[in-house]
């Protein structure tokens, strides 16, 4: 049995975190294995899940950086010995020691994944490491992967996407799950005290990226045309407390739903009548493939890549137009039910599960 060492895995929920379980889920575990490292060291929410199905949870000593770079170089040492293959997966290189640890004790094969564009939460400096580490990083990689051409792009540059040296590696679900079914619709939106609303849902970090303000001020325009709409916001993350309080002063306390971390996005997603993501900047996000599959309407902001729109039911808008927003949002009278044949053959988990593995265990 080959064990794969991978790099990526945050404490908490997200869309790298949830492509990687997926992937793991479906392995056949027989022929591979999974350990992870935890990046920011703290205990990560899947840990139980991961050393049932046969994995090992890393923590690096996440004190201060000094300490946590020492730490994760003696975690990728002592683990060489278990692992000929380390598979990274990120949003960005700015902090290129985890990939010199992997070169420097001899791995094998480094697999690199990118995730997502251009942080713009950042600042330029930042960013400006980022551009320089990127090419030591090609050059210590033994293979290049994304969830997108504009990920490709943002995390390798445009010179290695055109040289056709970064394989794009569809973020796989399992449909099934997501396919719509009316009685849990029903169970679910009972549940949330929403039988008779029109409800409006988003999933995602509460941090820059996600866009939540706008979110609350677009459903604010929206609240006031439509007194049945209640906004469904799923997750955890920094910047909550903000939002919390933005909702407060709008006077929107009885009208958005916040739910936390939850473990049955598929259900809930049944409950939903419309799905929103504003966000600023994007690799290929799975709640947005994840929505899809539940036949849900979807509404992304226009900075997201088009190689998200799988089904005829997704719509990309102006990040600045609240106004158009809402109109948009306001036509949707019926829910939608429809998944795409193209959504199925692309992006179910079980038909791009061999994509990977030939990647993870049989490619030298």
């Amino acid at each position: 049995m080959n064990r794969i060492l991978i790099y990526g895995m945050g404490s908490k929920i997200g869309g790298v975190e949830q492509y990687l379980i997926n992937v793991y889920k479906n392995i056949d575990r027989n022929q591979l294995q999974f350990d992870f490292i935890i990046y920011d060291g703290k205990k990560v929410y899947c840990e139980e899940t991961i050393k049932n199905l046969g994995g090992n949870v890393f923590y690096p000593n996440s004190k201060n950086l000094f300490v946590k770079m020492m730490s994760l170089s003696k975690i990728i040492k002592n683990e060489r010995k278990n692992h000929n293959c380390i598979y990274f997966n990120t949003c960005g290189f700015y902090n290129i020691l985890p990939f010199l640890f992997a070169k420097h004790y001899k791995y094998k094969k480094i697999i690199v994944h990118a995730h997502n564009t251009k942080n713009k939460s950042r600042s330029e400096f930042i960013h400006f490491f980022h551009y320089i580490n990127r090419h030591i990083v090609n050059k210590i990689a033994t293979k290049l992967l994304a969830c997108s051409t504009l990920a490709a792009e943002w995390i390798f540059g445009k010179k290695t996407v055109k040289n056709n040296k970064v394989e794009i590696i569809n973020n796989a679900i399992d449909i099934e799950k997501f396919i719509f079914n009316q009685n849990i619709r029903e169970k679910i939106r009972k549940q949330l005290n929403v039988e008779d609303k029109f409800v409006i849902g988003h999933i995602g970090r509460f941090s820059y990226q996600k866009n939540h303000e706008f979110l609350v001020d677009m459903f604010k325009n929206i609240s006031n045309e439509n007194s049945e709409a209640v906004l469904l916001l799923i997750g955890e993350g920094n910047l909550k407390e903000k939002i919390v309080q933005k909702v407060k002063e709008n006077n929107l306390e009885e009208k958005v739903i916040f739910l936390g971390t939850v473990k049955n996005i598929n259900e809930i997603m049944q409950a939903m009548d419309v799905f929103v993501l504003p966000s600023y900047y994007e690799g290929l996000p799975v709640v947005g493939i994840e929505a899809q599959a539940s036949g849900i309407d979807c509404f992304f902001s226009d900075t997201i890549t088009t190689e998200l729109k799988i089904n005829d039911n997704v719509k990309f808008l102006n990040i600045n137009n609240t106004k158009e927003w809402c109109e948009n949002i306001m036509k949707i009278a019926h829910r939608n039910k429809q998944c795409s044949d193209k959504l199925i053959n692309d992006y179910d988990i079980k038909n791009c599960i061999n994509k990977i593995t030939n990647i993870l265990f049989y490619e030298k």
